[in-house]
Formats: C-alpha cells, structure tokens, sequence
C-alpha cells in the first residue's frame, strides 16, 4: 500500500467503449484511457473482480494506484496488485460504503435523500463517544469515576444532546440512566486500555492520544471520514505506530474476537484515509467495543479493500444522475421483512412501479409485488405527481453539483482559489478559547494572516460570519470544518468543536504550519426536497389531507363567520382594508390561503397583525421563510410589537440581542434539564424557521395550527411540502413576479408549475394587495 499524492495521482478518463479481451486465460475488461494531465493515450486491463461492464463505462474519470504501465503502455488491476478508483473528485463517506454491504439501493438514497431522525440506540452511541473522547483527553490520575460523573454530566446536558432526547421523548431521569450505565464501561477502558500498558490479550498498548474525531478526506482513493480517535500504539516488541481508534457502544458477543464484518470494514479503510494523512504506511487498527470490553485489533488486508473500492466505485455510478433520473441504480435488496420498515420504501416502489429502473420482467416474486403495494395508497394522478417531481428534485440536484466548489480545494491551486474571493491562504494559528454563549459549545479558534503575505482583499473576499468553511493546509485536505465567526484585518476567528492537532507546529519543527481557509458550497440542498415529497405521499391522514388540495386540487372552503366572533379577539379599526381581508380569510379557511403583491413594510405589518389576532386566539403558529435574513426581519418586526414568545430555530443571519436570545440553542442554554426543555419547547406558540431546515426535533414532536410561510412565491413547490404536513392551515405569502431561488429549467422540463402560486392560486383564494404606499397597521 504505497502512498500517494493525490497532485500527481494518475487519473485518466475512458474515452471509448470498454470490451472484453478475447483469447485470455482471465477474464479480461479493457479500457482505452486519456490522461487528465498530458492526453497520452494508455490501456487499462481489469480483471478478476474489477472486470465489471456495468459500472466501468465510457465516459467516466478514473484514479489508477498502486500499478505502473507494463512495456505495452498497459495497466493491469486484479486481486493482486493496483486499485481503480472512479470518479475520484466525488469523496463518498466510510459509513456510507461499509453501510452498502446492507443493501446498496438504501446506501445510494441515504447520500440523495436521508430525511430521518436519530432513534435510542443512535443517542446512546453519541453520548457513548462522546464520553471516550473526553475521558481519552484526560490526565491518567484524572480519570476516575468522579470526574467520568461529572463527564456524563455535561453531556447530557449538551444542548444538541437534550435536544435530541427531547424528540425521542426521554424524559431527564431516563437520559441520566443512560449516560450513568456508561461510565463503568468507560472506566474499564481508560483503566485498562489506555494506561499504557499491554493489558490482557493485547499485543499493543496505546501510549498517547494523537487527535479525537479526526476528519479527513482523500481525493486519492475518493473516500472521507471522521475516525473517532487516532492514537499511538506501541508494540511489545517496542514498534511505535500511528492507528486508528474505532469505538462502538452497542453490545457484541464476547466471544467474537475478529469484530462485525462492516466494523471491520470501516477500520481498513480508515488505513487507506490515515496513510496520507499521516504519511506512512499505516497497517494497524482497534476496534474497541463498550460493551462488553472487547477490543479487536485488526491488520491491514488487500483482500477486504479490494471489495470495499468496488463497493465504493459502484456507489458513484450508481448515484450518477443525467437528464433527472439514476442511470444505474444497484437492485434492491428485495426482502419483504427488511423493506417493510425502509424509510426508502415509497422511492424503492416508485421506480419499480414507473419502470424508471427496471423491466418488471426482472422481477417476479413476492417481494416486488410487496414493494409495488406500497403505492396502493395513491391514485394514477398522485403517482404522475411523484414522478414528475422525483425528476423536477433530481434535475435541481444535478444542477447544484455542476456548480459545487468542493473537489476545487485539491484540483485548484491555492492561489488561484484565493483570486476567487472564497478563499483565504497563508493563515497561521492564533490562539484559541473555550466558547459557551448562546447556547452554542466549543472553541473560537483565531488564525493571522502571516506578515510576509500581502493583506486580505476585502473588497473581493466573499467569505463573511456564519459561512461554513474547510480549514486545510497545502498537503492535508480538511482538516476539520468551521463556521466564521468574525474577520478583521489581520485575522479571521472560527468556531469549531475542538482545536485540531496540526494548527500547532511539530516540535521537531521551527515552522508554523499555513492553513487555507475554504467556503464551500454544499451540493446536498435538495435532500430536503426530496424527503418532504416522501413525506407527501406517506400513507397516513396529514398526507392525505395535503395531497387532496395540492394534487388532486380539492378548492379550499371559506365557511362564513359572524363578525362577533371575530372581534371576541380583538378590534379590526386598526388594520387596514386589505389586512383586515387576509385576517378575516385566515380565520375562515379549511386549508389555505394566498396573499401577494405587498411592499415589504406593508408584509411585515400585515404578519406581525395576523399574528398577534391569532395569538389572542390562543393558536400556535410556525413561520416560515426560505432564507435566514427574511425570517429575522419578521421577528424582529414581531418583537418590536411585545410578540416575543418565539423560538428561532438555528442561528440568526442577523446579528441582533434580541434573536439571537431567542434561538433555540440559547433557549435550550437556560434549562437545566429535558424536561424544562419539553416545556419549553411544547408551550412556545410561534416558532421561526426556514423552510429548509425542519430536521429540528420540535418537527417531529409538534403540530401546528397555523404556517405563514413567506417568500414561498420563489421557491420550488416541493420546498411548501414540510412545513405544510405539520400545520393545519396555511397562509402562504410571496410575489409570483420575483425571481426565483432555484432554475426554472428544471420546472420547465418536466412541464409542472414553478411554485406553488402558478400552481393553486386562484382569484377565489388569493388576497392581492393593489399597488398602494406603505402604512402603519
């Protein structure tokens, strides 16, 4: 396993179509190869398993390692010798790969789609990490049960940590339990495996904790990872190497001593990601499971990576999208008691029913009958819906990856990204600092521009506080992420969750090292789409309510009300003509309701009076927006009119005392424990959020009565869906003549409305504001 640079990586591209060799003793696949770098023509040779015509194709990048061109101007991969890494730029996840040995097909929509909530076992496993990690940080006179007490403590305690209980529905005492029954466990490990010696049944000891949580990614091999902790193991022989440390909380048989074949898995590729990293040969590994007390040391072997590459190969492809559908879709793993409980199993059924992937002729048996009827529930209307818009997400998708910078940090130099305004080089570490406020944990990390490279350009420097970034420096790729916490001339200071161990010079070397600081932009926006169209179409009463109106076009009803009942809630003199209409027609509505054509002024006057008639009538709203900056101006608008009883799910775009004391993570910072922040949580009756962001946990546990949802003139109608499953009507405000947050094209293609106005907005169930001057309500 040699190491490689991924700046000089042979990477080629297959510019015909591939064929078998004939007359070979092996069965042979051939590729005639381009190179990226000078367009000198090669021949690659795969054999064994990486002779596979269905995912190896005309067209495709190719990575080749390990192997050197024969006399012939050939390279030859098999089971022996050389890797073949396709498409290389894409970094997929060691979970991701290791989680395909399940079944492929859920692999490739968790990349696309995953909308899920973590469950008991999931929580466990955090809190379980969480408390290795910081016991492993510790002094060894430190760690004692005490101080594994007060460990346990404050990560139960972690905002994040609460939060996620709350949605699971734990309640305090039953959090306790959990971490508490951890902490001998943990002991056990700290006592007996990192205290330096051999211990028993061991023939390596760890002598020294490198880096917790390590993030890395490798454009080498196409592979990224977070290794829960990387340490230096010293042999009995008295042989020190660098390995990683794999810990699972989860029980195991004690009598297994080799691990769960995708444990094992996970912890060799980790020695493919490491070997750059660290740069040597790393062929050592631990696998550590809590429960109970078994450590598994396990050995670099060409034999489980072979696979595990192709594995990983045929993730890419099969992920590839062109012209809005999954070309080349793995099989399903076609088991009825397994694909009853996928929460893929609407999308699985949708491309077995539609032919998007596969003749029916190719299956005939039980379970896709079974998958089939798992759309029984919809009718042909809904299903050309679900179709079409499987498509419309997937098209937008396609889109955003052509315009996603993220392979840029290792395919362009750094000095040519930095002309680009997203990027900031030549930065030395500061100094750091522990960071509680707000509700937000971790460490500001401050970096200087060193004093032989010229001054940043702000006026060309796109990067500004809350940007997501990518620290690395020239060899190593991501070092860890971070978001901006503020940038002044010399310096730029970021908040991550912990100080990674390469910001600070080696001791054998007089050298800072120089970091880059990236902004990246993500390609995964559409998961959301994708997982709110699942949800539309779920089998159950909320989505059957929502279809009818948005698919089948049920028209809302509008009952009348006495004028008594609506002033019982407060006077309507103060509201303007218009106003008072949309309040009216809100109260009235089943369903829904369009407004359009206000001036911003007015906007913001108009929600904050619907919001306030509709507190005093004792309703809960949720108000949604699709960018952070919108949302913020209408709370801050309701605070100025005492509706202050709000929580603003995730960090405000606008830096105001105000918001930012009524976020959610400093909300969650003032209780002392889950169930003040159920309370809390549960009785707040207007919460904030962009329409994107409902992977919050108070979305799974609550129901609205109301959505206000402006801005929703912009977005794709898919966008609506989320928000709209959880709230009983909705008033939904925009202006179809705005320019739009996403292409047109995608909509256009598949001849389906742009948004939600073109689509359900009529005369009968729209209020539209004549153009008229802004005024007070």
């Amino acid at each position: 396993m040699a190491v490689q640079n991924y700046q000089t990586l042979k990477r080629y591209i297959i510019y015909d179509d591939c064929y078998w060799l004939k007359d070979s003793p092996k069965l042979t696949l051939v590729c005639l190869l381009k190179s990226v770098h000078d367009l000198s023509d090669a021949t690659l040779h795969l054999k064994d398993l990486w002779a596979d015509e269905e995912f190896v194709q005309k067209g495709l990048h190719i990575g080749i390692i390990g192997v050197e061109l024969n006399e012939e101007n050939i390279f030859i991969i098999d089971k022996d010798v050389g890797f073949l890494v396709i498409e290389p730029d894409v970094l997929i996840s060691v979970t991701t790969i290791v989680s395909s040995m399940f079944c492929e097909r859920k692999t490739v929509f968790n990349e696309r789609m995953r909308q899920g909530f973590d469950n008991l076992a999931t929580l466990e496993g955090i809190i379980g990490h969480e408390m290795l990690g910081r016991g492993m940080c510790l002094k060894p006179e430190m760690r004692t049960r005490r101080s594994l007490q007060s460990i346990a403590w404050n990560v139960i305690h972690n905002s994040s940590i609460m939060t996620k209980a709350y949605g699971l529905g734990i309640n305090a005492q039953e959090l306790a339990r959990v971490a508490n029954s951890l902490i001998v466990y943990v002991l056990t490990f700290l006592h007996d495996r990192c205290d330096g010696s051999l211990g028993r049944r061991q023939a390596w000891k760890i002598t020294r904790v490198v880096d917790i949580e390590d993030s890395i990614w490798n454009p080498t091999y196409g592979l990224k990872g977070k290794l829960d902790a990387t340490v230096e193991i010293e042999s009995s022989a008295g042989e020190k190497f660098v390995a990683p440390l794999e810990f699972k909380v989860g029980k195991m048989d004690p009598t297994n001593h080799v691990g769960k074949p995708d444990h094992v898995a996970q912890v060799q590729l980790y020695f493919l990601l490491m070997s750059e990293r660290y740069k040597s040969n790393i062929t050592n590994g631990l696998l550590y499971y809590l429960k109970p007390d078994t450590l598994v040391e396990s050995k670099y072997e060409r034999k489980f990576l072979q696979p595990l590459i192709v594995a990983r190969n045929r993730i890419v492809t099969s992920q590839k999208i062109l012209n809005g559908e999954f070309i080349n879709l793995p099989r399903a793993i076609m088991n009825p008691r397994i694909c009853e409980n996928c929460e893929h199993r609407l999308t699985c059924s949708l491309l077995i029913r539609t032919r998007l992937v596969e003749s029916l002729d190719e299956y005939r048996n039980t379970t896709e009958e079974y998958l089939k009827k798992g759309l029984n529930h919809l009718s042909k209307k809904e299903l050309e819906f679900l179709k079409a818009w499987f498509v419309v997400i997937t098209l937008e998708t396609e889109l955003l990856e052509k315009k996603s910078n993220v392979k840029t940090l290792w395919t362009v130099p750094e000095h040519e990204r930095e002309k680009t305004g997203r990027c900031i080089t030549n930065m030395g570490f500061n100094s750091a600092m522990d960071y509680h406020t707000h509700g937000y944990e971790g460490v500001l990390v401050s970096f200087s521009r060193v004093s032989l490279a010229p001054e940043i350009d702000f006026d060309k420097l796109e990067i500004q506080p809350q940007d997501f970034v990518v620290v690395s420096t020239a060899k190593d790729i991501c070092l860890t992420y971070a978001f901006v916490e503020s940038i002044c001339q010399p310096s730029i200071i970021l908040r991550m969750e912990r100080v990674n161990s390469q910001f600070t010079a080696n001791p054998d070397s007089r050298t800072i090292p120089l970091m880059t600081i990236d902004k990246v932009q993500s390609s995964s926006a559409t998961n959301a789409h994708f997982g709110y169209l699942q949800a539309l179409m779920a089998d159950n009463h909320s989505a059957s309510r929502l279809r009818k109106y948005i698919i089948l076009r049920e028209a809302p009803l509008y009952p009348s009300i006495s004028a008594d009942s609506v002033l019982a809630h407060g006077p309507l003199k103060k509201y303007r003509r218009k106003q008072r209409e949309v309040i009216v027609m809100a109260i009235r509505t089943d369903s829904y309701l369009f407004v359009q054509g206000m001036t911003e002024d007015v906007k913001l006057n108009t929600i904050v009076g619907l919001i306030s008639f509709l507190m005093s009538m004792k309703k809960t709203v949720l108000l949604a927006t699709y960018s952070g900056t919108a949302l913020d101006n209408i709370l801050m608008a309701c605070f100025n009119e005492n509706l202050s009883n709000f929580i603003r799910i995730g960090e405000p775009k606008i830096r105001n005392f105000a918001l930012l004391q009524r976020s959610d993570k400093t909300k969650v910072s003032t209780v002392e424990n889950v169930d003040q922040l159920t309370t809390l949580f549960d009785e707040t009756p207007i919460i904030g959020t962009t329409l994107m962001s409902l992977k919050h946990e108070v979305f799974r546990v609550r129901k609205f009565d109301y959505l206000i949802a402006d801005e929703a003139s912009q977005v794709l109608t898919t966008a609506m869906f989320g928000a709209m499953l959880i709230t009983q009507k909705h008033v939904i405000i925009g202006n179809p003549e705005q320019h739009p947050f996403h292409s047109m094209s995608t909509t256009k293609a598949m001849n389906v409305d742009d948004n939600i106005f073109t689509m359900l907005a009529t005369e009968k169930n729209t209020v539209i504001f004549p153009s008229e001057p802004s005024g007070k309500i």
